[in-house]
């Protein structure tokens, strides 16, 4: 559901409606005006005069016919809240834009208590700001990591996959077999050779030179790519295993440790007990094996072990599912086969997102994090943190004026105003004054809250990609505030 129908909520349902989202409701009390079909690319001229809520909502339907439902309300956003603010209880994620912070304060604070997701996008001149509220636990199995986790278990070896390794004859091999033997075979080895004289894997540089010499003693000729891929992943055969933190957390959770009727934590709940049994202070294998130099059996036969590993992985998890189940009174059967597989494939990647509401951020921001996006270290220029800052200074100016710093009158008389307010940010920040200059405060003014279509257009794509992973729990999303500058095409993303 979207409160107001201006360029950021067209542009962000744009590109909702292009891949297909079921339904959506447009919440807006205006009528199309001139400035509105300067600034907003889904407008016709003959849309002047009518309900912009309606407008939109035709106009965007007419992208994708997929969409089910595409409703409209003829009625004031901010009447709405202060009237019934429980009206979010009947949508599955509401979308303020061109909404004050002080009408978000309660928009917020109704949404939280009915742990509905909540996005905000606003956009200021060449400024565009989105803040992510989440719901009180968003947890997510399909992370969707751009560069997932290899799990081949070098360094502590299962028995299946060590016995394969042991059982290739290399001196026997002809050159064309000996030069793909896949690199798992090769390290395991040569950890066996290492193991023969050490009682502990290498660690010091010199240790994991020698190490090294151990594997490039095997090689026949230096032509031999599975040897230097061997070569290049050779920490994997030192490197000690460990459950990255992420996943920690969600196992230390006191819901992972009690038994929680929530299928999340009934899973996670059994992957805790799997820790401490049979994976012995592992995860459950994952079972993939990438792309590798080898020939075809060789590969294959390496596969079918990691598979049969991870099944076995599965079945012993599947066994805490069921009993959890059971001791919840439910049927062991509730969480399904296909699930619990989902769920120990991306057991590496599982992550908990615990989203700050916006009473938190007003009264009690996490400074450190907005300190580090004060300066771009990379260019020793102010940061974005700069603008989140005075788009807060901005809206305590909309709280005393009911108007935004040079919205109506010239920027210039309100400057003074702004630094005020500005300067009052920076002391609850614990920050100098002149960590804002007067060249941002005077652009900030001179913006007067205008909305531009090329800013809305990129802020309404982030906030789109944003609310997919919201709804589908697919992919890691911001937590929580991304602040996008136009000025110099520069963007950071900080929880605050």
């Amino acid at each position: 559901m979207f409160l107001n129908a201006g360029p950021l909520a067209t542009e962000t349902l744009k590109n909702l409606v292009l891949p297909g989202i079921g339904k959506f409701t447009i919440i807006d009390h205006r009528e199309v005006t001139a400035r509105d079909l300067g600034n907003n690319f889904f407008l016709e001229y003959t849309s002047l005069g009518k309900s912009r809520a309606a407008e939109t909502a035709r106009l965007l339907h007419q992208h994708n016919d997929f969409v089910k439902e595409a409703n409209h309300i003829q009625e004031d956003p901010v009447h709405l809240i202060e009237t019934n603010v429980n009206f979010v209880r009947n949508y599955s994620i509401i979308v303020a834009t061109e909404l004050p912070e002080v009408h978000c304060r309660k928009l917020a604070a109704a949404c939280g208590e009915a742990d509905i997701p909540l996005v905000i996008v606003r956009a200021n001149g060449l400024i565009g700001y989105i803040r992510v509220f989440g719901c009180k636990e968003h947890k997510i199995v399909e992370s969707n990591l751009d560069f997932p986790p290899i799990d081949l278990r070098l360094s502590d070896p299962f028995p299946d996959i060590v016995n394969y390794a042991m059982s290739v004859d290399l001196d026997n091999l002809d050159s064309h077999l000996h030069s793909h033997v896949p690199y798992p075979v090769l390290l395991i080895r040569a950890l066996s050779v290492w193991k023969q004289n050490h009682d502990h894997v290498p660690t010091r540089s010199e240790e994991k030179e020698a190490f090294k010499e151990i594997v490039r003693s095997m090689r026949r000729n230096p032509d031999e790519e599975n040897f230097e891929e061997a070569l290049n992943r050779v920490y994997m055969a030192y490197s000690k295993y460990s459950i990255p933190d992420e996943v920690q957390q969600i196992l230390n959770d006191p819901k992972a440790d009690q038994l929680v009727n929530d299928n999340f934590w009934i899973l996670a709940h059994a992957l805790r007990q799997f820790v401490r049994n049979e994976g012995n202070g592992s995860l459950p294998l994952l079972g993939s094996v990438p792309d590798m130099h080898s020939d075809t059996d060789s590969f294959i036969t390496l596969q079918e072990i990691y598979i049969q590993k991870s099944q076995q992985d599965i079945h012993a998890l599947s066994k805490y599912v069921g009993q959890n189940l059971v001791t919840l009174g439910r049927d062991p059967q509730d969480i399904g086969e296909g699930l619990i597989k989902l769920f120990c494939k991306n057991c590496l990647t599982l992550r908990l997102l615990k989203y700050r509401n916006l009473e938190d951020e007003l009264t009690s921001p996490l400074l450190e994090n907005l300190e580090s996006h004060m300066l771009d270290f990379m260019t020793m220029e102010v940061g974005n943190g700069i603008w989140y800052l005075l788009l807060r200074a901005s809206e305590r100016f909309y709280t005393e004026h009911n108007r935004y710093p040079g919205e109506r009158k010239d920027y210039a008389d309100d400057y003074e105003e702004l630094k005020k307010h500005s300067d009052s940010i920076l002391k609850d920040f614990n920050m100098e004054a002149d960590r804002v200059s007067d060249e941002h405060l005077i652009e900030l003014c001179r913006f007067g809250n205008a909305q531009l279509h090329s800013i809305a257009a990129f802020a309404g794509g982030v906030a789109a990609q944003e609310i997919i992973k919201l709804i589908t729990r697919k992919w890691v999303p911001l937590n929580n505030t991304f602040v996008y500058n136009g000025i110099k095409a520069s963007s950071s993303s900080f929880e605050i």
